[in-house]
């Protein structure tokens, strides 16, 4: 059997004699298509001499030097200037096309390290272009000479010199030639590394950052997508140099632990970039600030690793820093924290499948064969999916550890390495938020403010330093944006509290809310759910507390009308985070309504009503404020709509009755008699609204008489109606004060018919009449004053009825002012 190792080298062999065939030809093409160096009219001529000399009055490079000192990309250019306005251009640039679809580049790049795996497919790609029509078209026969050699088995190794150069041939770079991920491999970044070089692609986008929690792999993302980069001719049209400076200072390995050398400071990160951008171009610049006017046209990529260092403790540097970069040059940035103004690439854990992935390679490659797959998956999961944890776990098994200790072990020092340090440059509210999400699973920022006792500003300033790190996170719920610790910062203030004390203090003010809570929801119990100061206890925590405060206040009888202002204020400061709450909207439009802000009420109402639109409470409220408003047709829309869906039986809601006198009242101040005749008529039907109903009903009845004249028939008809009403309402014991007054209008109004004679003192109605007077009228002083009554009486007793009960003595001296 063949080794695989020996295939893998003669393909690499193969694929080498194929890429030096390549370059060699195409510089041939070069040569023989123009002798003459200022006839390419190319850019890549200049490019070339900047790169080579660092003297200006040296004289210029032959078109020979040229060629020969050109990266494969610069060569296709040449080739491309040399055979402009011929017919040769369309097949040079159709070539160039193939190479670059087919990633002669990345082939190249691994044909040339012993080191990074070649693949089969590389060698088959290079056949293809190898065997292409355009090569013969073109005229590079030794290219395809080099092809039959290499099938044949006849290998020519190029010269060592070639197999060296790669950097002659890639975008200018100082990217670090040995990566940590090469032994496993980018894995499980797939999307993220194309949405990387897309967004590198663009260029309007001046700054990328990439972050995430320590150990997910932000380093290696960035390395693969450069080196990538460095092998793609697409970039190499908008890129002229990339320069790569880590800030890392520490390395975690399974013996703990380890310092790095790397850059501090801002000067530091200047003198970095000046040593590297002087071996890029072959300057010799002694300043940052030199070097960057000298390259100011050129398109530079800074990478800067492990940023967090830096602005965490000197965000105004960085600024600084950035404002005073030539325009074209172009930032990459990895950190924990997020970067302002950056179009920002977040890293989490790797996903399952991919997790299992690196494990197992990573097993693999350190020849470990003793983990059962059972084990690998816990391994993954006490590692949060974390590439660092992961590799860490099995690193610390590797030197002898048991398996358990190893997780163990692992986790805890990816948490303090990825971790620590963020927490303890943190501020003091930033901390005390921290300490509220141990506390809590997640709150939102209403709920912070109540708990820490501060403001909405503070609350949501700290927020902002949090969310600059990978210490929490922001999710949507129903009830908008809430935020909760990640779970491996939870189990770091588990071990390392940031204030224990706080801690303690805090919790005795989450046991107050939560006993508070409990009494409340104990309340709620005896109420109806469509009571309008009903409070769910799925209600949140602190809107809760402030509706429940809400409803003392506006319950409250008579209302302290000095006591809305600061009610309105309180919840209007929650309005961010409880907008999408009918309650909210339901108690400030009540509040709002006593303070006469119609425009308020008016918007709050219709508010809760979208929310929650079967809640009979909020249209009867809402109905009942347009009504006193004189917006009458809007609030009968609103009754009729609550009596359609059958919220006036008092076996469906106990709040029908004073739904039912409030659209009474509003279809008598509307002068809508007619209907409150219709809706009453089966008022006596009604054992609970009896009463009420058939008072609206007599009402009604005296204002359509009174639209006739005394003379009218229809006049004294409507009375007797309302007589014939009224008389039965006021024999239900314990008649409302409503009820009377209703009963002495009616008294009052046949008075005036009677004593102007519109009704014959001979007939049976005047008969009934006046007894009905009699037997009502001494109790109607609870809704009048006896001088009103005796009035009355006086005038009821001059009416010559052969049956006048007020001519009998008893009445004659009530009137005398005996009323006993």
């Amino acid at each position: 059997m063949n080794n695989p190792n020996e295939e893998e080298n003669t393909l690499r062999l193969k694929s080498q004699m194929i890429l030096y065939a390549i370059e060699q030809s195409l510089g041939d093409y070069v040569l023989s298509a123009s002798s003459e160096l200022h006839k390419l009219e190319s850019k890549v001529v200049k490019e070339v001499e900047q790169r080579q000399t660092k003297d200006p009055n040296q004289s210029r490079l032959t078109i020979r030097q040229t060629v020969q000192r050109t990266y494969l990309n610069e060569i296709f250019q040449l080739a491309l200037a040399a055979s402009k306005e011929t017919s040769m251009w369309d097949k040079i640039d159709n070539l160039k096309k193939l190479c670059s679809h087919l990633e002669i580049y990345k082939i190249r790049n691994a044909a040339s390290h012993p080191n990074q795996p070649f693949l089969e497919c590389y060698f088959y790609r290079l056949s293809a272009i190898a065997t292409d029509p355009l090569i013969k078209q073109i005229g590079l026969k030794r290219i395809s000479s080099s092809f039959r050699s290499a099938q044949l088995g006849t290998i020519e190794q190029p010269p060592a010199d070639w197999l060296e150069s790669i950097t002659n041939w890639t975008i200018p770079n100082n990217i670090p030639k040995v990566q940590e991920h090469a032994i496993t491999g980018l894995i499980g970044r797939n999307h993220e590394l194309k949405k990387l070089k897309k967004l590198l692609l663009n260029e309007r986008v001046n700054s990328v950052a990439i972050t995430g929690p320590g150990g997910t792999g932000k380093t290696a993302l960035v390395l693969e997508a450069l080196h990538e980069m460095c092998l793609d001719d697409e970039y190499q049209s908008i890129l002229d140099g990339i320069v790569y400076v880590t800030l890392r200072t520490k390395k975690l390995t399974a013996k703990g632990t380890k310092n790095l050398i790397a850059s501090q400071s801002m000067s530091d990160i200047e003198f970095e970039i000046l040593r590297s951008l002087n071996d890029m171009f072959n300057t010799q610049f002694e300043d940052f600030q030199s070097v960057a006017n000298y390259l100011s046209d050129k398109k530079v990529l800074l990478c800067i690793d492990n940023l967090e260092t830096l602005i965490r403790d000197n965000m105004e540097a960085f600024e600084e820093f950035n404002l005073n970069l030539p325009k074209n040059w172009r930032f990459m940035l990895t950190s924990r924290i997020a970067i302002p103004s950056s179009n920002t690439l977040p890293l989490s854990a790797l996903g399952e499948e991919a997790a299992m992935h690196l494990a197992r390679r990573y097993i693999t490659t350190n020849h470990i064969d003793t983990l059962r797959e059972e084990t690998i998956k816990d391994i993954v999961r006490a590692c949060s999916r974390n590439p660092l944890a992961i590799r860490l776990a099995i690193d610390i098994y590797n030197l002898g550890h048991p398996i358990s200790n190893s997780l163990q072990q692992a986790k805890d020092m990816t948490i303090q390495f990825s971790y620590k340090n963020l927490v303890e440059t943190l501020s003091e509210r930033a901390s005390q938020l921290l300490e509220c999400l141990f506390l809590k699973d997640s709150m939102d920022v209403q709920g912070i403010t109540d708990l820490l006792e501060i403001s909405v500003d503070e609350v949501r300033t700290a927020l902002i330093e949090l969310r600059r790190t990978s210490l929490i996170n922001r999710f949507e719920s129903e009830r908008g944006d809430e935020y909760q610790l990640s779970s491996s910062v939870r189990d770091l203030l588990i071990v390392n509290p940031r204030d224990i004390d706080f801690r303690l203090k805090l919790e005795e003010q989450v046991s107050r809310l939560t006993a508070r809570e409990f009494e409340i929801d104990v309340e709620q119990q005896s109420k109806d759910v469509y009571d309008f100061f009903y409070i769910a206890n799925s209600c949140p925590q602190h809107l809760k507390m402030i509706a429940f405060k809400a409803a003392e206040i506006l319950q409250q009888r008579p209302i302290v009308i000095q006591r809305l202002p600061r009610l309105v204020n309180d919840l209007r400061s929650t309005e961010s985070t409880y907008s999408g709450e009918a309650l909210y909207h339901r108690m400030l439009a009540h509040a709002l309504w006593y303070l006469k802000d119609h425009k308020g009420w008016n918007e709050h109402y219709q508010r809760a009503l979208e929310l929650d639109p079967k809640n009979p409470a909020t249209k009867s409220f809402y109905a009942f404020a347009c009504s006193k408003a004189g917006l009458y047709l809007e609030a009968i829309s609103m009754y009729d709509e609550l009596i359609e869906d059958g919220w006036d039986n008092p076996d469906n809601w106990p709040y029908a009755e004073p739904m039912i006198r409030s659209y009474l009242t509003t279809l008598l101040f509307s002068n809508n008699y007619k209907r409150i005749l219709d809706f009453t008529i089966t008022w006596r039907e009604r054992v609970d609204t009896k009463e009420m109903m058939g008072g609206f009903r007599a009402t009604a009845c005296l204002r359509l008489a009174s639209k006739y004249s005394l003379s009218d028939s229809r006049r004294s008809d409507g009375i007797n109606e309302a007589v014939k009403i009224i008389d039965d309402v006021l024999q239900i014991e314990n008649c409302r004060r409503q009820s009377l007054k209703t009963g002495l209008s009616v008294i009052k109004d046949l008075q005036v018919v009677l004593t102007r004679g519109s009704v014959s003192p001979l007939s049976s109605m005047c008969t009934d009449w006046l007894d009905f007077s009699a037997r009502n009228v001494r109790s109607l002083m609870e809704a009048s004053s006896f001088e009103d009554v005796a009035s009355i009486v006086s005038s009821l007793a001059i009416i010559e009825s052969p049956s006048n009960p007020f001519k009998n003595e008893q009445w004659l001296n009530f009137v005398g002012g005996n009323n006993s």
